[in-house]
């Protein structure tokens, strides 16, 4: 039974970090409409301002995410994704599936370049610009989901006063020996949770996001380690050489038509 958002939308289902999930039944209602704690709001200001200011970095994500059947029945799949981020303009994505498939999303400051192993094909496109410029016209032209976007661009902090429709403090939490701050809040369209680890680098630890409006409230659930702040980036960091014999399609034709929509699981979990 597998299926799929959108082609490439598992590296890209959330159009913003902003991000979510369903909490605590035991305890209090934290997240009242409207009500913004301050606190909170400090607190992923300051991982946005970190995030913002980092020239280069480094991050490797383990993701899952549910896909609802035609059952009805929500299957979780899982993948690896690995960022490289060179600001102004230059960003990597590279992904790898639970069952060994590979993607990738490659901007370079020139090009855009879209790639799936499955379909063995890439498209490519010009399009000279920031990185900022090239998240926009990835979810919003494109109409693609990336998650955790929000994450890369520079104004992060303004997308977070403009988003957020309510936040909380939850409680002090342990990842890894790394003291957390959990919250949770909402959107117009998303509830999210979120792990900012205390100190010097208020980095995030763990998200979750529930699309609260979508069949069945699917989640997206990541966990972030390997932070990287100097990495060793050359000019083939952010170049992509497609396989020999690949098949080289406009962006837009790979985007709307050449992708699965729907990602299933058969009978013995094989793709």
């Amino acid at each position: 039974m597998r299926a799929k958002v959108v082609g490439f939308a598992v590296l890209l289902m959330a159009a913003l970090l902003l991000v979510a999930g369903t909490v605590l039944a035991a305890k209090e209602d934290k997240t009242a409409a409207g009500k913004i704690d301050e606190k909170s709001m400090s607190i992923l200001r300051n991982m946005g301002a970190f995030l913002a200011k980092a020239g280069q970095f480094t991050v490797k994500v383990h993701a899952s995410y549910d896909v609802i059947q035609e059952s009805g029945q929500a299957v979780e799949f899982e993948e690896i994704m690995k960022y490289a981020v060179s600001r102004p303009d230059r960003m990597r994505i590279d992904v790898q599936e639970s069952d060994g498939n590979q993607r990738a999303v490659v901007f370079d400051g020139k090009n855009l370049t879209v790639y799936g192993e499955r379909q063995h094909v890439y498209a490519s496109t010009e399009l000279p610009g920031t990185l900022d410029n090239a998240i926009v016209y990835f979810v919003r032209d494109l109409k693609m989901r990336m998650p955790m976007a929000m994450l890369f661009v520079s104004n992060v902090n303004e997308e977070f006063e403009r988003r957020i429709t309510s936040l909380a403090y939850v409680e002090t939490n342990t990842i890894k020996d790394v003291p957390c701050d959990h919250l949770v809040g909402s959107t117009d369209t998303i509830d999210f949770q979120i792990w900012v680890a205390q100190g010097s680098e208020p980095l995030p630890r763990r998200v979750v996001i529930t699309y609260r409006h979508a069949e069945k409230e699917p989640q997206f659930r990541a966990r972030f380690s390997h932070w990287d702040f100097s990495p060793p980036f050359t000019d083939a960091s952010f170049a992509f050489a497609p396989p020999a014999g690949m098949e080289c399609l406009p962006l837009l034709t790979l985007t709307e038509n050449t992708m699965p929509r729907h990602r299933s699981a058969k009978k013995g979990g094989q793709p």
